[in-house]
Parts: structure tokens; sequence; C-alpha cells
């Protein structure tokens, strides 16, 4: 059986609650990310197959990325 395997990303409940409640977001991109939540825990995904980077090093890069960003607030 082949398992797909996704790099899930997490947002703070507010930024959830801003794009659901967004007249911009679609109500197909509502629902998507409804479904998302429910099938992955999370409202958006990088799928990894479709990725040319090892999914560690991604996830590496991101973490940082996110660290980095975190010393400016």
């Amino acid at each position: 059986m082949h398992h797909v395997k996704y790099i899930a990303i997490e947002y703070k409940t507010k930024y959830i609650s801003q794009k659901m409640e967004s007249p911009e977001t679609s109500n197909f991109i509502k629902k998507l990310m409804v479904f998302n939540l429910q099938l992955i825990g999370s409202i958006e995904a990088i799928l990894v197959s479709n990725l040319t980077m090892r999914g560690n090093e991604i996830c590496d890069m991101l973490n940082e990325r996110i660290k980095n960003e975190s010393r400016l607030f």
C-alpha cells in the first residue's frame, strides 16, 4: 500500500478564524480548509511527493524561518 506524505502547515487559531470569516475566501476554499483540518489536522499541507527536496529538509527550512521571524516580534 502506498502512503501519501504531507507537511502540515500549522496556523494560529486567530489566522484560521480570519480566513474562515473573510468575505474574500470563497465557500469552496472554506470547505476545503475544513476538509483538510478534519483529514490531516491542518487547513493546508504540502504534498511531499511533488517536491524535489526531501521532506525533512523542507521542514527544517520552514522551522528555521519561523524561528528567525519570531525573533522580530
